[in-house]
């Protein structure tokens, strides 16, 4: 948060106040719960000395914290060795920085109180995806959607992992209910704050995405551009046939419609609105690794069996 800045649209202060431009002021969830916290410490002896910007930097620690629990979980669920899971979750921390504190065109890059929250809440929905659990799913795809609109992001890896798996009608009904839980949260949110300034329920991106992929320095943006993510998402794209795991196969076609949705409502270059994806193609991207180190060993194990095969058949 020390390498961060806030967006002057966007104060901390009229977030919790309710008065800040939308969309920003309809991902509410993290503004609420501030207010919340700052009417209850001002009862207290803490008053004086708890600020907002400390509130909302304890949801971070915690979102951030959380999330690492959350991934390592994720993993876990295609990775039995619960050793490997652990220690491969912190590859977040490779990742965060490249999404969250380099900019394009500012710096500091802008720092929005849902971002966290957001990363942590989609992981969570992926863990009760994967495992159908689908009363906690839809109780945290609730919360999640108040927190920002990125949830719809889950119902399409819903869709795209259920379909051959699960009769027609289930994913319809699913992804039915999850559409109007969305649509509903979002409606009442535009109506609460219809009387903020800003652009409603989003805002055109596409001629700034367009500048920026087309007529902008190439040279400058695309090698920037590339990095999100890690740079993960190339060798994701050359070899996702090795990922074994369906579900986290094909929760990688959701990169499909989240970057044309994105070049629509979303500042592509602010490489924060792809944090969502960061444990979609991580997870991917591990399981590349650890099938390329398994064919490895395999090979190993293979050649190093023939040397022996052939020592014995010398040695007859």
């Amino acid at each position: 948060m020390t390498m961060n800045g806030e967006y002057e649209r966007v104060p901390l202060e009229a977030l919790i106040a309710g008065t800040a431009d939308t969309p920003f002021q309809l991902r509410a969830l993290v503004p609420w719960i501030t207010r919340e916290a700052i009417s209850a410490v001002d009862t207290t002896a803490l008053a004086d000395r708890i600020k907002p910007m400390d509130i909302v930097g304890g949801i971070e620690f915690i979102s951030v914290f959380s999330l690492v629990l959350a991934f390592r979980r994720y993993l876990s669920l295609f990775i039995t060795d619960t050793t490997a899971s652990a220690v491969l979750s912190f590859l977040l921390f490779y990742i965060l920085p490249f999404n969250f504190l380099f900019d394009y065109f500012y710096y500091p890059a802008f720092y929005y109180p849902y971002d966290m929250p957001s990363m942590l809440f989609f992981t969570l929905g992926l863990i009760l995806l994967y495992r159908e659990k689908w009363t906690p799913y839809y109780l945290l795809f609730i919360i999640a959607t108040f927190n920002r609109e990125t949830t719809c992001f889950l119902t399409m890896i819903y869709l795209v992992t259920a379909v051959g798996k699960n009769r027609p009608k289930t994913i319809a009904l699913h992804c039915f209910a999850q559409f109007a839980v969305w649509a509903g949260i979002k409606l009442y949110l535009g109506y609460l704050y219809r009387n903020n300034p800003g652009a409603g329920f989003f805002e055109n991106q596409w001629e700034g995405n367009y500048v920026f992929f087309f007529k902008e320095d190439l040279l400058k943006s695309m090698p920037y551009f590339f990095r999100t993510l890690g740079y993960l998402w190339i060798p994701i794209i050359i070899l996702n046939h090795l990922i074994k795991d369906r579900f986290v196969r094909r929760s990688l076609l959701v990169l499909i419609p989240f970057f044309v949705g994105m070049f629509f409502v979303g500042a592509l270059h602010e490489l924060r609105v792809w944090g969502e994806m960061i444990p979609v193609v991580l997870a991917a991207f591990i399981l590349v690794v650890k099938e390329l180190l398994t064919r490895n060993q395999d090979d190993v194990h293979n050649r190093t069996g023939s040397s022996k095969g052939q020592g014995r058949l010398c040695g007859t």
